[in-house]
């Protein structure tokens, strides 16, 4: 079955729409998950970091 052009056009737009949209809920959900918990999202290091003014103003090293 031969298939038209108007016919390869919609199912390519089709396709790039649905790695788009893919792309984007990876996205969304990864930032929903960071928002949530950002310990799982952030490094040990940057996450003890930003649990007190305190321990946010030391300086990197001590």
């Amino acid at each position: 079955m031969k298939k038209t052009i108007l016919e390869i056009y919609a199912s390519l737009v089709c396709f790039v729409t649905v790695v788009c949209c893919s792309i984007w809920l990876g996205t969304g959900a990864y930032s929903l998950i960071g928002v949530v918990a950002p310990e799982i999202t952030l490094d040990s290091w940057g996450y003890q970091r930003h649990q007190s003014n305190q321990q946010f103003t030391k300086g990197p090293i001590g």
